[in-house]
């Protein structure tokens, strides 16, 4: 019902409040706020996201190896 809420909203106080009830939902607001930046600031965003995935990928294969 949340969520159905949440893409639905028609104002920022609305999301807001589902944001703060809802921690999967604070985190899509979180993730819209940060796409909505300028096309520098996404690409900040885009490269660290992709660091993150690389390091747990190598940590997964570390383990294996072991």
């Amino acid at each position: 019902m949340e969520w159905m809420e949440f893409l639905d909203a028609r104002s920022k106080g609305v999301i807001e409040l589902l944001a703060e009830k809802n921690q999967d939902i604070k985190r899509a607001y979180d993730l819209l706020q940060i796409i909505s930046q300028d096309e520098k600031a996404r690409m900040l965003y885009d490269a660290r996201e992709a660091e993150l995935r690389d390091q747990l990928t190598r940590m997964k294969v570390e383990k294996k190896e072991r």
